[in-house]
This record gives C-alpha cells, sequence and structure tokens, in this order.
C-alpha cells in the first residue's frame, strides 16, 4: 500500500477520523502488522547531501535524519 499526504482528504475528512486512524496504523507498526523499511539514514552532518539526494530524486523510499 502506498499514499501520501494529498490522498488523506479522501478518505478522512475530519480530525477525528484522521487521529483515530492514525493511532491504528501506530499501532499496527508498533506490533509488527505493518512494516516501513527505511530507505536511507542520513547523520545530522550529512543533512546537505539528503538535500541534494531530495533535490536529485535519488530518494526512492522513506529517509530519516540521525541526531
Amino acid at each position: 500500500m502506498k499514499s501520501s499526504a494529498g490522498d488523506i482528504p479522501k478518505y478522512l475528512g475530519t480530525s477525528k477520523e484522521l487521529n483515530e486512524a492514525a493511532k491504528i496504523l501506530f499501532e499496527k507498526i508498533s506490533s509488527g502488522k505493518v512494516k516501513i523499511e527505511i530507505f536511507k539514514k542520513y547523520k545530522l552532518n550529512d543533512i546537505k547531501q539528503a538535500h541534494i539526494d531530495l533535490e536529485n530524486r535519488k530518494i526512492l523510499g522513506p529517509a530519516v535524519i540521525i541526531p
């Protein structure tokens, strides 16, 4: 399943619905029923490279910044 922030209003009309859906999603992530694969991890010192990679579309999935 793929989703983006632009899709959310189509299915969740109120903030109450959004909060309930987020709660369910995070419960499933915590229990291991939904797995998030991180594409790339960047150290905070490498934030410039992360931005360059994002601009150049080299990031093909979730990326995180590690403090």
